[in-house]
């Protein structure tokens, strides 16, 4: 995969702080790819575009660490954070 550019790096945060329905899109997208490591990587995304890990992480009541450790795409974070981490990004998962 070929690295991507910083200037397609700011692109995108630009648009994930900027743009809701950017955002939901991308997330959307990343849930459909069949890799719940994408998912948790465009999740990291939204967070560090918009107010941070820290922050992100005391709005979902959980510490830093362990968010960092949830997004790593090492493991499969646990259903009651996702919904935390989602809930405080103002999203929910839904079915349609």
């Amino acid at each position: 995969m070929p690295k991507k550019s910083a200037s397609y790096d700011e692109f995108l945060f630009e648009q994930l702080r900027d743009n809701p329905d950017f955002t939901k899109e991308y997330l959307n997208e990343a849930l459909h790819e069949d890799d719940p490591a994408a998912f948790y990587l465009a999740v990291k995304n939204v967070i560090q575009a918009g107010a941070g890990m820290a922050q992100t992480a005391q709005d979902a009541d959980l510490n830093r660490e362990s968010l960092y450790k949830a997004l790593s795409g090492k493991r499969s974070p646990e259903w009651a954070t996702m919904r935390k981490v989602l809930h405080a990004l103002g999203f929910e998962l839904a079915v349609s």
